[in-house]
């Protein structure tokens, strides 16, 4: 009887000394969510820009901006580097979530049928949740009018970065009934 007492005292000795040495599960890098992230590439069209990618990432004082251009007829694509401000990090995500942007899918409803437009190709992270769409021809959609807002509010929060080189945004109002 004298032998269960010190093999129960070292059996919760052991036990406590592992939950000791073991990491708090939030601190554990998987159990991190991604961080907020937009991306937002840009193909084809009518111009001398042969594609755009932007891409923004979520730090403690705003968001890392990069934007890399590649020109027809110029020398390999250049990267374009930045920071936004925590007020425009998060006047950019009011103005997309206002859109709804996670809820989005493909539209490619002009190809084929207008042509000269450009295709984005848009990828989401906000609070963990991913998301992603590509449209062709946003500023010429009437069936969701949702897409062009969101592609010039991206290119809007990059425009510092841009200066005299910025490409041309969506600007113009879709034509037809609003959804």
């Amino acid at each position: 009887m004298k032998r269960l007492p010190t093999c129960l005292l070292l059996v919760v000795t052991l036990a406590m000394t592992g939950c000791l040495w073991a990491k708090p599960p939030d601190s554990s890098p998987s159990a991190r969510p991604a961080p907020d992230t937009i991306q937002m590439e840009k193909r084809g069209g009518f111009g001398a820009l042969e594609s755009e990618k932007i891409t923004l990432k979520a730090t403690d004082a705003g968001a890392k901006a990069e934007v890399v251009q590649k020109k027809y007829d110029s020398p390999p694509e250049h990267a374009l580097k930045g920071e936004l401000s925590a007020a425009s990090w998060g006047s950019l995500w009011n103005k997309l979530e206002q859109q709804r942007v996670l809820e989005l899918k493909d539209d490619l409803s002009l190809e084929g049928k207008v042509t000269d437009l450009y295709t984005y190709d848009l990828k989401f992270t906000r609070k963990g949740i991913r998301s992603a769409f590509r449209v062709y021809g946003p500023e010429q959609l009437t069936s969701d009018t949702r897409y062009a807002p969101i592609v010039r509010a991206i290119h809007s929060a990059v425009a510092h970065l841009l200066g005299k080189e910025q490409s041309p945004s969506p600007s113009a109002e879709p034509v037809g009934p609003a959804r």
